[in-house]
């Protein structure tokens, strides 16, 4: 594309030289009736290189048109995909606060569950607390992942 741009910049630059140099040899022509001939032939040469840069140069900005247009299309495909890759990186952290609150509820009843056996280790070891102990404890393990989730 800067290579383009560039090719344009400089066919409109010698285009206006020649259109220039055109515009010079045409009021020498007026001024003087003696080269003629000469000032016709040059002038007749200017127009035809003129003719070539104007051709190169519409080739050149219908390429750089058609370059845009691509760039266009490719940057509203790049648009549209990263409001998808947005859209699914904000579903996917939602995932991740679910995932981690549910690792947490997971983690914590572990902790709760380890501590609940060694209590009831510990009451069986005390005569006549067994059978209490284990309906206690499991209701009050129930509440608790009742509560986390």
């Amino acid at each position: 594309m800067k290579g383009l741009t560039t090719m344009i910049e400089n066919l409109t630059r010698r285009q206006e030289e020649i259109q220039s140099q055109i515009a010079e040899l045409e009021a020498q022509q007026q001024k003087s009736d003696s080269n003629k001939e000469d000032i016709l032939r040059q002038i007749k040469f200017l127009n035809q290189t003129l003719t070539e840069i104007r051709i190169n140069l519409r080739e050149k900005q219908g390429k750089l048109d058609q370059v845009n247009r691509d760039m266009d299309i490719l940057k509203s495909a790049y648009d549209t995909k990263q409001k998808g890759l947005d859209a699914i990186m904000k579903k996917d952290n939602v995932m991740i606060n679910y995932i981690n609150s549910d690792a947490e509820i997971i983690l914590k009843a572990s902790i709760f569950d380890q501590v609940l056996y060694k209590a009831v280790k510990i009451c069986r070891e005390i005569p006549g607390t067994e059978a209490m102990a284990e309906d206690t404890f499991i209701d009050d393990r129930n509440n608790f992942v009742g509560r986390m989730c």
